[in-house]
């Protein structure tokens, strides 16, 4: 499908769910656009922003607006960068949380690309270790 941009109830419903995730004891993160949240109205009824409820946050560098190109008749910018920059956030962070793990001594359970010949193969003992705990495995 064509994604579609959050209502303004669903980010609502994103900051309800950080703060119910650290009532609870979670460690939060958020990524976002310091630039862009720091210069829009929250839509929160208690008037935080997503940055300002979690315990950390990435910045991924967007612009107001959360668009990039600007074509001549159409009024407005399009092309979003989080989309990749989140994206790039997200591994960045996966790479160094697994680096961090192994100089503990620690192998953590990483799927391989079941695009390659052994992937298959590779991830038939995380999925054995995870079966229980992740029903749709």
């Amino acid at each position: 499908g064509t994604p579609t941009a959050l209502s303004c109830d669903q980010l609502a419903r994103v900051i309800d769910a950080a703060l119910e995730a650290k009532k609870r004891g979670a460690v939060t993160v958020a990524i976002t656009s310091v630039n862009h949240t720091t210069n829009v109205t929250s839509r929160h009824s208690g008037g935080k922003n997503l940055y300002q409820v979690c315990d950390y946050v990435l910045d991924n560098g967007g612009e107001l607006g959360d668009a990039s190109v600007e074509l001549s008749g159409l009024g407005q910018k399009i092309a979003p960068t989080s989309s990749v920059m989140d994206v790039t956030l997200v591994n960045l962070v996966l790479v160094n949380t697994v680096e961090r793990l192994l100089g503990r001594g620690i192998k953590p359970p990483v799927f391989m690309s079941a695009n390659t010949d052994a992937g298959d193969e590779a991830n038939k003992e995380v999925l054995k270790q995870f079966k229980g705990k992740i029903p749709s495995l």
